[in-house]
C-alpha cells in the first residue's frame, strides 16, 4: 500500500461527500482511505458507512469525539501505507494528487512537499521551490527566508515510518494543532522534495472553529504552543534558524492578536515581552515595538492599513 489518505470528521454533512469523492475517485489506486468519524452527530457516521459499503478500499473509524488532533492520531495508528496524507473533511482534492506524488516515493523521502489552492478567500499557502532533495532543515531555513513555510499539516505527505520513529504525532486537545505539528516534522526530517504538486483545494468558510467571533480558547493553545517551540528552537544551532524561528512565532501570535482582536479581552492575552525577545526581522521588531507601546494602537492601525489595501 503506496498511500493512507486521512479525513477526520465531525460536522460536515454538507461537504464530505465532495471530499470523499475527490479521494476515492484518485487515478492513482494503491490507497487506502480512512475515515474517522469523531463523534459527529449529523448524518457523517452513515455517509462514511455508505462509502465503506461500496469501496473496499476504505476503513471507518468510529469513535467519541476528541478534537481533529486525536481523530488524525487515531487514524494514522491503523494506517498501513508507506507514506500519509491528511484531508479536512471540507476540504477536496485533484483526482491525480497521489499519481503525482507517487513519482517521487522511489527514494523514501521523509516529506513530500505540496501546494494548495485557496478556495472562498485570500491566503497564502505556496512553498518555494527546490529543485533538489534537502534535509527537512535546510528546506525550513529557506522557506523562513523566503517567508513561505506554511505550517498546515496536510500540504505534504509523510513516510509512516518517519512519523513513527520520531513520535510525530498530533498533540491532543488543542487547536492550532498544526502550528504544534509542522515544525518538529520539518526539523527531524533527513529528506524532503518539492513536488510542484497544486492537489489540495483548502475551503475557507465562515463557520470553521479559526473564524469564530470568540476565539480565546485559539489565544491560549497557540501562546501555549509558543512557549513550548521557543524552548525547542531556542536549542538549535543553527543561529540564524533559530532566530528565523522564533521570529516566525510572533508572526502568528501578532496574527492570531490582530485576527482575534484579543486586546478586548484583557492582560492575559497581551505577551509584550514574548514578542520583544523573540522578533528577529526589522519588520517584526518594528512591529513588537509597536505592540509593547499600545496593543490597542497597533490593532487599529494594522486594520487601517488592511483596509487601505
Amino acid at each position: 500500500m503506496m498511500f493512507s489518505i486521512i479525513i477526520p470528521i465531525y460536522k460536515v454533512q454538507d461537504y464530505l461527500i465532495k471530499c470523499v469523492d475527490s479521494v476515492c475517485s484518485q487515478t492513482y489506486k494503491d490507497i487506502e482511505i480512512i475515515l474517522v468519524d469523531d463523534g459527529s452527530p449529523d448524518s457523517c457516521p452513515l455517509i462514511c458507512d455508505e462509502y465503506a459499503k461500496k469501496d473496499s478500499r476504505v476503513k471507518v473509524i468510529h469513535k467519541e469525539n476528541g478534537g481533529l488532533s486525536d481523530a488524525r492520531n487515531s487514524g494514522f495508528d491503523v494506517a498501513s501505507g508507506e507514506y500519509i496524507i491528511f484531508v479536512d473533511s471540507d476540504d477536496f482534492i485533484e483526482i491525480d494528487a497521489c499519481e503525482k506524488f507517487a513519482r517521487f516515493t522511489e527514494k523514501g523521502y521523509d516529506v513530500l512537499i505540496g501546494d494548495a489552492i485557496v478556495e472562498g478567500g485570500v491566503c497564502d499557502l505556496s512553498h518555494i521551490e527546490l529543485d533538489k532533495p534537502v534535509s527537512g532543515t535546510q528546506y525550513y531555513k529557506a522557506a523562513l527566508l523566503k517567508q513561505k513555510a506554511p505550517v498546515v499539516a496536510w500540504i505534504n505527505a509523510y513516510r509512516r515510518e518517519f512519523l513513527k520513529e520520531n513520535n510525530l504525532k498530533f498533540k491532543y486537545g488543542i487547536l492550532h494543532e498544526d502550528v504544534e505539528f509542522t515544525p518538529r516534522v520539518f526539523l527531524a526530517a533527513q529528506s524532503v522534495i518539492y513536488t510542484n504538486n497544486f492537489f489540495y483545494h483548502y475551503m475557507i468558510r465562515d463557520n470553521s472553529i479559526m473564524r469564530q467571533k470568540d476565539q480565546r480558547k485559539n489565544a491560549v493553545d497557540l501562546f501555549t504552543t509558543c512557549c513550548e517551540h521557543e524552548v525547542r528552537f531556542r536549542k538549535i544551532e543553527d543561529t540564524q534558524l533559530q532566530k528565523l524561528l522564533l521570529d516566525s512565532l510572533v508572526k502568528s501570535y501578532l496574527s492570531l492578536f490582530q485576527g482575534a482582536k484579543l486586546y478586548q479581552y484583557g492582560d492575559e492575552y497581551v505577551h509584550k515581552d514574548f514578542c520583544l525577545r523573540n522578533a528577529y526581522t526589522v519588520k517584526t521588531k518594528l512591529k513588537s515595538a509597536l505592540f509593547n507601546f499600545s496593543p490597542q494602537l497597533y490593532w487599529h492601525i494594522n486594520a487601517m492599513m488592511k483596509k487601505g489595501a
